[in-house]
Parts: C-alpha cells; structure tokens; sequence
C-alpha cells in the first residue's frame, strides 16, 4: 500500500506535459556527454551545454527512444544542438541548484536523436496509475486477510 501512494505522489507531482506547447526549446553547443549502462539494466544518460549550468537527462523511461549510435557517430562534430524541457524545469536554468534537467527531445541541425512526439506520449503513460490501483487493492485484501486470521487465533 506504501508502495502505492508513493508512486501516486510521484506520478502527480511531475509537470504536467500533454503536447509541445507544454514544452520549452532552448540551444547550445555540446560540451559533454556521458552514458552510464551499469547493472541490471540501469542506464544514465547525460549532456552537457556550454551556455548552461546545468546537466540535461534522459529519462530512463525515453531511453529506449534515443538514437544512441546515430548520436555518438555524429557527436564531436555537432555544432549546436537544441533540447526541449517542460517549462516548469525552464525556472531551474543556470540556477544555485545545477539540478538536473529532464529532456523531452534532442535534436541537431541534420539529426533528431530524441523526438518529443514519442517522449511526451510516454511521460503520459497511465500505467503507473494501474500499479498502484493494483497494490492499493492487492494490499488492502492482505491486510484484511492478516487481520481476519488475527482474530481467529
């Protein structure tokens, strides 16, 4: 049941992105990049852009959808490159915090690495919801079971 609300809480609290408009492009040259494939199939991709502080990341969920190897055959010699960001994150721009910055699309003058189209559709996938319906139920019959047979003892 904990499980439940914490993923309820965490699917309510992430900015609300329901088309392009929602979505904020900004541009810069590349100054870094680093993609972590560590174990169990977790994967950390991140980018740098010299006009900005902060490191830009590709949610784990939008990985799948990222032209990884078009990207890196084209890296050192993309000259700017633009990103789009929701527009509540936009605030965090070269802020105090250096927060890392979600990514909704990735894109150069000749490449689009990450499309905001497919991006934003999986941000609004309600399967999250489904879970934690699923928990929130599953842990309420095991409780009430645990407490029934509590009773009987």
């Amino acid at each position: 049941v904990l499980l439940a609300i914490v993923l309820l809480i965490t699917d309510y609290t992430k900015p609300k992105i329901k088309s392009e408009k929602d979505l904020v492009t900004i541009e810069g040259k590349l100054l870094d990049y680093n993609f972590v494939k560590g174990n169990k199939g977790y994967r950390n991709y991140t980018i740098k852009l010299n006009n900005y502080t902060n490191t830009f990341k590709i949610d784990a969920d939008f990985i799948k959808y990222f032209s990884k190897a078009s990207f890196e055959e084209h890296a050192y010699n993309i000259g700017k490159v633009k990103i789009s960001i929701s527009k509540k994150d936009s605030i965090l721009l070269n802020s105090q915090s250096n927060k890392r910055i979600f990514i909704f699309s990735f894109k150069s003058d000749d490449n689009n690495y990450l499309n905001e189209k497919e991006t934003i559709k999986e941000h609004n996938n309600r399967l999250v919801i489904y879970a934690s319906l699923f928990f929130i139920i599953a842990g309420s019959i095991l409780i009430y079971l645990g407490i029934k047979t509590r009773k009987r003892n």
